[in-house]
């Protein structure tokens, strides 16, 4: 059998307030209901009320005719069903209940016949435990809004950070996540009482509505604000950069979810709305992707590392609209004065999951974009119901991902990887020319590391080796003479050295690994290797980035002769980069031990030397044939 119950809120107080302190649930006989083996009888609470009624918090003082009974009850359906009740509300008639409660249909249910005064009450009754009441209340709760806060990607633990970063700037960060998080929370409030509005809306229902879709926008604007504001001012670490972006990704959700739901509550409120043909107020949104960066032809759009591209489709509280076609990734082409360029993209098309939800994690792009800029946006048709009952057919599109570039071969890296640079540090096209671009330092360096930990396939929440803030503290003196704002013209001369240094430790293996482990130093000046080096014993090096040869590797050693102590700078030409670093220093006897590094972000706070290694130990791994000498035979032919 089934149950008629509204399909509007149902009042959890009073529905409690109908159970006796058994757990016995009642209800009036007049409605004909039972459910899974227990019936209702009413209490003096409820006396003259409903059972259909208490669950939408309202009472009717009259019992339900024998016609009211048939419309509500329709034997043996098993799916829900529209009807209307005496009080003119929608409900719904469902089975469902029973494998809530893990319960079968019952067979004929037994009857409570006889009150103190013996005479046959004609009621049902039956006994429920606690748990059954929490699973009878849990089931009809399932279309109300959560009142508790609502779990979401952003959760900020509140850890203590020890790598340099101010505790205001963290505890901004975690107060700007428990907004988003309560706002989550608003949202889910916003569309339920939405959805329950009549149209046209009650006047003062639509202004308080209005007003909060309002204060919403507004505290979205304003987390915004404080997140660029954060960037622009704090050097951030790996960690808490990966939580900005998080944030910055929960809050353009959460403000195209309630500008959509604005644009349904002003359709809502123009004269004749129910009777007008209305769009479909609906979109689709990218909730995640591993864009900007450069991607080689043929190959995964994202790393094990990366989240793929995420699409969900998002609707407002009154619309109900069904994907008829997969969503598919179209091609934008930002810099093509050609509109006649076409790519194949592979893995294109994706079907909503029961989430609303498509992942594109086997995008992959056929031909190269010729080191121009390109975007994906994504489509699907839908249909759906119009405010008027009618059906009406719909074409969304998304917002544009971040731009890529497709290389066809990874000499084009370099190139790709500073137009998308260029594009996400100075975005505003057609300026002044007069007026000079230009960034906070703050800003550039968490750019220069998110672009980085990308190059470098790293974990961006938590990287084996970030760029350290003795890294960030090189690049600022070293490369920019500590300036406070970094100009366009400075960018490029900066790229011109760092851009090979990232290519090397991007592409070249094994120094990906040396540099990862910390056996590469990197980041010195000349003048700096000499001093760490001057109190080591001889023997001693490290392996930096020579300031002078971009993207070339020095090796700067200390060697005692005679007494005298003497530090010296060797450069890997490219005949010898033919060997591997670790087999070259192998060869070398002069090169005893390594100036090992820390590979963690806050690496400046005590220093960023972890300790003096033999070679062997540091490299050994790396070592790719025996170099011991041979009997009868030199080593090197002298020139």
């Amino acid at each position: 059998l089934s149950i008629a119950l509204s399909s509007a809120s149902l009042d959890r107080e009073l529905l409690w307030k109908s159970c006796d302190k058994k757990g016995e649930v009642f209800g009036r006989n007049s409605l004909g209901t039972t459910m899974s083996g227990f019936n209702f009888k009413p209490t003096d609470e409820m006396s003259g009320l409903f059972l259909s009624d208490a669950l939408m918090g309202e009472a009717s003082e009259e019992p339900a005719s024998s016609s009211a009974v048939e419309e509500r009850l329709i034997d043996g359906a098993p799916q829900r069903k529209r009807v209307r009740d005496t009080a003119e509300q929608d409900a719904v008639l469902s089975s469902d209940i029973f494998d809530a409660l893990g319960g079968t249909l019952p067979g004929n249910p037994i009857p409570d016949f006889m009150e103190d005064s013996g005479q046959p009450s004609g009621r049902w009754h039956t006994q429920m435990s606690e748990d059954e009441i929490v699973k009878f209340l849990a089931f009809f709760d399932q279309g109300k809004p959560n009142t508790q806060p609502v779990q979401h990607s952003v959760n900020f633990s509140s850890m203590n950070f020890n790598d340099g970063t101010p505790a205001t700037t963290t505890s901004r960060i975690s107060d700007i996540t428990d907004i988003a998080n309560n706002l989550h929370t608003q949202l889910e409030h916003l569309r339920w009482d939405q959805q329950q509005m009549l149209v046209p809306p009650n006047p003062q229902v639509l202004e308080k509505i209005n007003q909060q879709q309002l204060n919403m926008i507004r505290l979205i604007e304003e987390a915004q604000t404080g997140l660029a504001n954060i960037l622009e001012t704090t050097l951030l670490s790996p960690p808490l950069l990966a939580q900005t972006d998080r944030l910055q990704s929960e809050l353009f959700f959460l403000m195209a979810s309630v500008k959509l739901f604005q644009e349904e509550l002003y359709f809502m409120a123009q004269p004749n709305a129910s009777a007008a043909p209305s769009r479909c107020f609906a979109t689709l949104i990218i909730r995640k992707q591993p864009f900007p960066k450069p991607i080689k032809q043929n190959t995964k759009s994202s790393s094990s590392l990366e989240d793929p591209v995420l699409v969900q489709l998002i609707t407002a509280p009154k619309c109900d609209c069904q994907a008829v076609t997969p969503v598919k990734a179209v091609m934008n082409y930002d810099e093509f004065t050609n509109t006649k360029a076409t790519f194949t993209i592979e893995g294109k098309q994706q079907k909503l999951d029961d989430a609303l939800q498509a992942r594109f994690a086997e995008l992959r792009f056929k031909q190269g974009t010729r080191l121009k800029m390109v975007r994906l946006k994504f489509t699907v048709d839908v249909q759906f119901v119009q405010l008027d009952g009618m059906m009406g057919k719909a074409n969304l599109e998304s917002n544009l991902s971040e731009p890529f570039i497709v290389m066809t071969n990874e000499n084009q890296w370099e190139s790709a990887e500073s137009n998308l640079l260029r594009k996400a540090l100075f975005p505003a096209p057609g300026r002044n020319p007069d007026d000079v671009a230009s960034v906070p330092w703050f800003r550039f360096a968490n750019t220069i590391q998110r672009h980085y930990l990308k190059a470098t396939r790293q974990d961006p929440a938590n990287p084996t080796r970030p760029l350290s803030r003795y890294d960030m503290d090189y690049l600022h003196r070293n490369q920019f003479n500590c300036v406070e704002r970094v100009v366009e013209q400075d960018f490029d001369r900066f790229w011109i050295w760092f851009g090979k240094v990232m290519h090397k430790i991007r592409h070249q293996k094994p120094f990906i690994f040396l540099w990862l482990k910390g056996v590469v130093y990197g980041f010195i000046t000349r003048e700096d290797a000499e001093r760490v080096l001057m109190d080591q014993p001889s023997g001693a090096f490290l392996v930096r980035f020579s300031d002078r040869v971009a993207g070339k590797v020095a090796i700067t050693y200390k060697i005692v002769d005679m007494g005298e102590a003497s530090i010296k700078h060797f450069l890997l030409n490219p005949v010898k980069e033919l060997v591997t670093l670790p087999d070259f220093v192998q060869q070398r006897e002069t090169f005893t031990h390594l100036l090992k590094l820390r590979t963690d972000f806050a690496s400046s706070a005590a220093g960023p030397i972890e300790g003096l290694v033999e070679k062997g130990v540091a490299m050994k791994e790396f070592y790719t044939r025996n170099m011991q000498p041979i009997d009868g035979y030199v080593e090197e032919v002298p020139p």
